[in-house]
């Protein structure tokens, strides 16, 4: 067992992780994300039979992907809106049920029995680092979907913990950010590097635990906007019958292209919860994830194991309202929006060739 240490952090890792030179010291600070980019008119997603506006990104990370439409205002870049009524078949809802030949994403997934309401999917990631508030969020409501980070501790018998607590299960993957000044962690996906280097640095981190449906980026505003980068990242997950989630870290994310030409399950976040670390702008981004499920027929809302989110979310679990909506993990969104996608897109090759 290798072990790895950082003023900050004390690491181990399974297995000796592979070096880069040339690049930045492997770790030094561990960042939630990072940003500094605009871009008004980029669609991120494209689901089925639901209508996606253009999207603005904030000038620090984009707090609620996609939104309506773009605005000026300073004052307006960081207030997150909501999408226009989407066609009346939002999403056609169907049952998880047992298959002869499954993936490996969906031999991992929580099972779940859909009803015909508005579904929310809650991912916590950064976990596994900070292990007593990692603790905690395995003790709410759930199922959430709970993403460890790769180079965490005792991996092994956290996600453990966290599968016996109801909870659906992601690696965290630290992708190379624009910004020197912080570091996502050890065995970053690096641009501009040997494909070779990017498959070893993703294998390792794909072998630390087992047991989830697949990755999302850990930071990677540099490296998710690397299309050939991106491939190569798809064609390993590919090759594991694996999911991607994206962050949104960037605007130029190539995440769903790149899943598309491979043919990967894909799906994107909708809204950050805590990219402002106070309880009450996070009470008002857990309102707005209520809101887009009604609109849009499902949320995705990415947040982290911190004292104020966790306080927000276990109390917004137990509202009176819920009852209106699903709580699902992540695989049963991936089920319902991403697959009817990827099934068009080869049916069409098919038909080409």
């Amino acid at each position: 067992m290798a072990a790895l240490f950082s003023p900050l952090i004390n690491c181990q890792f399974k297995g000796e992780p592979p070096l880069y030179s040339g690049k930045r010291p492997a770790w030094r600070f561990i960042a939630p994300f990072e940003g500094n980019f605009i871009n008004s008119s980029l669609k991120i997603v494209e689901y089925p039979a639901i209508t996606i506006p253009p999207i603005i990104e904030t000038k620090s990370a984009p707090n609620f992907v996609p939104i309506q439409q773009a605005h000026n205002s300073k004052a307006e870049e960081t207030t997150p809106l909501l999408l226009k009524q989407p066609d009346a078949a939002v999403v056609q809802f169907a049952q998880i049920g047992p298959d002869t030949e499954k993936p490996n994403w969906l031999k991992n997934s929580l099972p779940v029995n859909l009803r015909n309401k508005p579904k929310i999917a809650i991912v916590l990631d950064d976990m596994g680092i900070d292990q007593r508030r990692s603790r905690i969020a395995t003790q709410l409501k759930g199922p959430l979907t709970l993403s460890y980070l790769t180079y965490a501790r005792d991996l092994a018998h956290q996600t453990q913990q966290a599968r016996t607590a109801g909870h659906e299960l992601m690696l965290h993957v630290p992708m190379e950010p624009s910004s020197s000044d912080v570091d996502p962690g050890p065995n970053v996906l690096l641009s501009g590097v040997p494909t070779s280097e990017t498959i070893a640095a993703l294998k390792w981190g794909l072998e630390q635990f087992s047991g989830f449906i697949g990755i999302n980026n850990h930071m990677g505003s540099r490296f998710t906007s690397n299309l050939e980068g991106m491939r190569t990242v798809m064609q390993e997950l590919k090759k594991r019958e694996l999911v991607f989630l994206d962050s949104v870290t960037s605007g130029s994310t190539k995440g769903q292209i790149a899943a598309n030409q491979i043919g990967v399950p894909f799906i994107a976040r909708n809204i950050f919860l805590d990219h402002i670390d106070d309880i009450n702008e996070i009470k008002n981004r857990l309102s707005d994830v209520k809101r887009l499920a009604k609109k849009q027929g499902y949320a995705i809302a990415i947040g982290h194991p911190r004292d104020a989110t966790l306080k927000a979310l276990k109390s917004w679990l137990e509202e009176n309202d819920m009852d209106n909506f699903q709580l699902v993990p992540i695989s049963a969104l991936i089920q319902l929006v991403s697959m009817p996608k990827i099934e068009a897109i080869h049916s069409t090759q098919t038909k080409a060739q």
